[in-house]
């Protein structure tokens, strides 16, 4: 808990001091005298992208307005000041002879929580440094040539496909095609497997490839979030990677390490490399302690070579074929070269004669020259840089510094006539000449592209292939000049690259080689296509592929290719944003910054429309008004109370009131003290949940009024629910307003008295199941831990009354049903800061997509019930029990919408009522028996007079439990009241103000609108101005003569008024069944196990043993 309140409190620390500071973050290079484009007020130096510039254009003009003017330009990535470098000379101290300092990318991954995020592009210290030591083997020129016959052989296929599409039309989109080809490769060298992307589209690896790119997990302002508070985030379990993604990778990878290891197979390729890092410890650890590669990290690996690589060289190809179109005679020229050397080596593309293709060389690197794909590199800087002969340049540490690739490759000073297409800049002598610095598609120094070779190659050989069979032109689809898409953080065509395309004749061909003259017509391909082609074209060793039209995923797309290719295929992203997988943006560098990035760039993944800089502004000013006014108010906040003159307790800084809790004392502590402390000062005491104000009710009357008297203004629990995302959260005990009232009314038929008398006999039965299986277990032992057996009788009891299922939890422990019910109930999604932001901000976290549910859990209930819907209503099955009345609610528009238009519950909805039905129903009502005997068993004469009741009444009913005969368990019930009053589990009920509430006769005391309500039910309970000797177990204060007498408010543990808790009929039921069936067969007293007194949990919000109720158990 230390650890998360002191992240949390340095992130608000620093937005905080961000937002004061805005300004004179903004005056930063101004006053230091460096040179920069006065910066916008949200937007930084990248004022118009997404609407009237694309990203390029940003890099692009800063570049050419500054350079000459030092060794860099002051930039503002939106308010966080960064390097723009304008010299190759600083770009290679960065790159190469200062690397040291500027080792990190800085990008987000969670390895822990994301296991695909734990790739060699994301890494960053000495795992990234070991990883790729150990790596790089696998991409050395002697691997390239044992791969090389692979690669061939599918481009040879490529080709094939090439050719039969030429028959249904000569105007091809290039990309798509070109992403199959990539695809297979990948695929087979790295996987071993054969994918079939070129004969099937649909096929799963091309599928999962397209989703990785188009298919993200959150929203812009998760990226937002994660971009700003990386260290925060992880400690909230975020991910990036979709799960379908991370499911399949992670499967493929395992199948595959299984079926080489137990069958000794050796290929001598990527995946041998990991596996070999997986079975000996090669790698170093953080600690410099030897380790192994685990399945997860294999799988990291393998996800970031696929996906960097096929994608990246396919949109490289795109972008070279587009140029060769435009230029024929370069165009014939390469095709002789590739025709000449196919016929030296008796017409088959080998990998001697593959170096020999000089000229089609000098043009990929010529097209990665012209088309950058990822114009941008990115790094952070690890300590403060002075620029050398420049003491006035300095780079802080935390900087992010920004080399513009391809700008500079459209410097005339090093590429003459830059815009211009012309291979010989890459002729042997021109480039001895040139810096390597000046040429950074795949970036340069030790971290450049791992998978250069690699890229490299499969490019040469697909264009080789289709350069050599097929003629190139424009057509009147072709975008002249490119049009960039202005969505997209590389370059990318905004509409696709479409191209005519011919089979070359026999006489065409060269030196006996075949070429056939083949036109690609237009055939259906979409822009979208063409365009991830030209992306793809671009990308060889590191394209980015360009953005899609499609409804999502484009920008992403895009840059995710981008982040990938560059350590992986020659591509160098090292702009400060990066997706992972399908998932997330990374900024590599300071918080701030990387927030606008992310959730600029989220939103741009999204939309579209020109509006999308209006909704970016006001969400982000929302955002920002939101923690910049709690940053600011922060102490007066914590002093609302003491300035009304209201008593309280003077907060924790950053815990409020709740100082304490889950280290030193449990939630039920606090309620205690508090309501101890301030009983009698008036109606409530002042409450600080956290920082906000709240309402800790003192009196019963004030409770009376709030739960019944003045429900109108308190109907609302607050509790936070998205059912958009979390559609398990739209169940009814979540659920406000008008909807819940509906779903109210209309579930409340299903816990009338009649339709407990029908599911009685199900309970009997399962009772008799459950006596059977408890004595079982104590003739094992006659020490039992009877909560968890308790809790199975009531999982299966829940499991026949609400889904019609047999769980056979109490046979089988590990029964699924048990476990995903203890799952459930006990673990949680996401930690104390995250529960914590959660509920703080209701609203921003729905926007954030934020779920409460674990996926295991969402995942089989939805699963359960559309199973079980799909079996009645196929086979007409009427049980007459919850899950038929739920049925009923899906068919017949029976509830009502916030309009009031009668409207039928959908899956997802029933789903969340029998989620909430089963999770309160067993484990309340378990805990409570639990209690119950817990107390019998220290009360020996209360355990045999209610004993002596249960074997009478049930004698009078010939031996049967019948439903009549229950209502005869007075005594028993009011050992059930007593439990629930001193155990009460639930010890605080919630409540909502919706509008001001003055306090009657107190108009001081006042409970403002969206304040938060807290009714106190345990501490309650033992007051003992209510119950006389509270902390006594004493079953006659729930006599009939004392009842009477007792306000209804005074005994809360169902909560009391139109809210009070719709399934208590049934929980009261179960456990009288479950008690008098124990009761009546077995004695129970305490051992040396019992805890005695009873010792709660700290961690969790409602009442519970800390380790477990042990008694001894005797048959009667």
């Amino acid at each position: 808990m230390a650890a998360e309140t002191l992240l949390l409190t340095a992130a608000v620390i620093l937005v905080g001091y961000l937002l004061l500071l805005f300004r004179r973050k903004l005056q930063y290079w101004q006053n230091l005298g460096i040179p920069c484009e006065k910066p916008h007020f949200l937007m930084g130096n990248i004022a118009g992208v997404g609407t009237k510039l694309s990203f390029n254009d940003i890099w692009m003009t800063h570049y050419k307005k500054f350079r000459g003017s030092g060794p860099f330009a002051g930039f503002y990535w939106f308010q966080r000041p960064a390097v723009l470098v304008l010299e190759p000379a600083l770009a290679k101290l960065i790159l190469i002879k200062e690397f040291n300092k500027f080792t990190d990318r800085g990008f987000y991954h969670n390895a822990e929580d994301d296991p695909l995020t734990g790739n060699l592009f994301l890494l960053d210290g000495l795992k990234w440094k070991s990883l790729r030591t150990k790596l790089s083997p696998t991409f050395t020129s002697g691997k390239m040539k044992y791969m090389f016959p692979t690669v061939e052989k599918v481009g040879h296929e490529f080709a094939d496909v090439f050719d039969q599409m030429l028959d249904k039309s000569n105007i091809v989109e290039v990309k798509e095609l070109m992403a199959r080809f990539t695809t297979d490769v990948i695929g087979t060298c790295a996987f071993g497997i054969e994918c079939s992307s070129l004969k099937d589209p649909e096929a799963e690896f091309r599928v999962m490839g397209r989703r990785s790119f188009k298919e993200v997990r959150h929203g812009p302002l998760v990226f937002m979030f994660m971009n700003s508070f990386p260290n925060l985030a992880r400690r909230l379990h975020f991910k990036m990677s979709t799960e379908p993604i991370e499911t399949f990778f992670m499967r493929i990878v395992k199948e595959t390490v299984a079926f080489r290891e137990q069958n000794n197979i050796r290929r001598n390729d990527f995946m041998d490399q990991l596996i070999e890092l997986k079975n000996n410890k090669s790698l170093k650890s953080e600690t410099g302690e030897s380790v192994n590669l685990t399945i997860e990290e294999v799988a990291a690996q393998a996800f970031i070579f696929f996906s960097g690589g096929f994608e990246t060289s396919s949109t490289t190809m795109g972008f070279a074929l587009y140029e060769l179109a435009q230029h024929q005679d370069i165009q014939d020229r390469v095709r002789k070269e590739c025709q000449e050397v196919i016929a030296k080596y008796n017409g088959e593309l080998s990998y001697e004669g593959m170096k020999e293709l000089v000229y089609l060389d000098q043009i990929i690197s010529e097209t990665l020259r012209l088309y950058t794909v990822v114009p941008v590199l990115n790094r952070e800087c690890l300590e403060d840089f002075v620029v050398p002969y420049n003491p006035k340049y300095v780079i802080k540490k935390g900087m992010p510094v920004l080399i513009p690739a391809g700008a500079m490759h459209r410097d005339e000073k090093l590429y003459p006539n830059p815009d211009t297409f012309n291979p010989d800049n890459f002729s042997a002598d021109r480039v001895k000449e040139r810096d390597s610095v000046e040429w950074l598609p795949f970036g340069d120094g030790p971290r450049n592209c791992i998978g250069m070779r690699f890229g490299q190659m499969q490019v040469r050989i697909g264009l080789a292939l289709l350069i050599s069979k097929f003629k190139f032109s424009v057509c009147n689809r072709t975008s002249i000049p490119m049009v960039y898409d202005k969505q997209s953080f590389g370059l990318s065509s905004e509409s696709g690259i479409f191209l005519k395309a011919e089979r070359l004749n026999r006489n065409d061909s060269f030196g006996g080689v075949q070429l056939k003259l083949e036109v690609v017509d237009e055939q259906g391909h979409s822009n979208e296509d063409l365009h991830q082609s030209e992306s793809k074209a671009n990308t060889v060793p590191g394209t980015i592929p360009k953005r899609q039209e499609s409804a999502g995923g484009s920008l992403l797309h895009l840059i995710l290719i981008k982040a990938f290719g560059y350590e992986l295929f020659g591509f160098r992203i090292e702009l400060g944003i990066m997706v992972d997988g399908p998932g997330g943006h990374q900024n590599s560098g300071a918080f701030f910054n990387a927030a606008f990035a992310a959730i600029f760039v989220g939103i741009l993944v999204f939309h579209t429309q020109a509006d999308v800089m209006v909704v970016f502004i006001y969400l982000l000013t929302a955002v920002a008004v939101l923690v910049g006014y709690l940053a600011l108010k922060w102490r007066r906040s914590l002093q609302y109370w003491q300035n009304l003159g209201i008593p309280c307790e003077e907060p924790h800084i950053l815990m409020g009131s709740l100082a304490g809790v889950q280290t030193s004392r449990c939630f039920c502590d606090v309620w205690m003290d508090y309501y101890a402390k301030f009983r009698g000062t008036g109606p409530f005491a002042g409450f600080y949940w956290f920082q906000r104000p709240g309402v800790l009710v003192l009196d019963t009357s004030l409770a009376k009024l709030i739960l019944i008297k003045e429900f109108n203004k308190f109907t609302d629990r607050g509790f936070y629910h998205n059912t958009e995302d979390d559609p398990l959260s739209g169940q009814l005990f979540l659920l406000d307003g008008h909807k819940w009232k509906s779903m109210r009314n209309k579930l409340s038929s299903t816990f009338t008295s009649g339709k407990m008398k029908y599911m009685f006999p199900t309970v009997v039965k399962v009772g008799h199941e459950f006596i059977e299986v408890f004595g079982q277990t104590m003739e094992k032992s006659p020490i039992v831990e009877v909560k968890d057996i308790l809790a199975r009788f009531t999982t299966d009891v829940i499991g026949t009354c609400a889904f019609g299922i047999e769980c056979s939890s109490l046979k089988d422990p590990e029964a699924e049903f048990r476990v995903m019910g203890r799952r459930a109930v006990f673990e949680q999604r996401h930690g104390p800061i995250g529960i914590a932001f959660i509920n703080s901000f209701q609203n921003l976290a729905r926007r954030l997509h934020m779920k409460m549910t674990l996926e295991e859990a969402e995942q089989f209930f939805l699963r359960i019930v559309r199973e079980t819907v799909a079996f009645r209503e196929q086979n007409n099955i009427r049980r007459n029990d919850f899950m038929d009345q739920l049925i009923d609610l899906k068919n017949s528009p029976l509830t009502k919408s916030e309009s009031g238009e009668s409207v039928n519950l959908t899956i997802e909805e029933m789903a969340a009522q029998a989620f909430v039905f089963f999770g309160a129903g067993f484990e309340t009502s378990s805990t409570t028996m639990g209690f119950a005997l817990y107390e019998l068993a220290q009360h020996q004469d209360i355990q045999d007079r209610v004993r002596k009741e249960c074997q009478e009444v049930i004698a009078n009913c010939n031996g049967e439990v019948t439903y009549e005969c229950m209502k005869d368990l007075v005594y028993l019930d009011q050992v059930i009241s007593e439990t629930l009053r001193l155990y009460t589990v639930l010890p605080v009920l919630n409540r909502e103000c919706l509008e001001d509430f003055v306090v009657p006769d107190n108009p001081k005391y006042v409970i403002k609108k969206g304040m938060p309500v807290l009714i106190p039910a345990g501490a309650m309970h033992r007051d003992e101005k209510l119950y006389p000797n509270p902390n006594t177990f004493d079953p006659d204060n729930f006599s009939a003569d004392r009842v009477k007498e007792r306000d209804s408010v005074e005994w809360l543990p169902f909560g009391e008024g139109p809210r009070n808790c719709i399934g208590m009929r049934f929980g009261q039921m179960q456990a009288r069944i479950g008690l008098a069936f124990l009761i009546k067969d077995f004695k129970f007293s305490v051992c040396d196990q019992t805890t005695i007194p009873m010792v709660y949990n700290k961690k969790t919000f409602l009442i519970t043993s800390d380790t477990g109720i042990f008694l001894k158990v005797e048959r009667v």
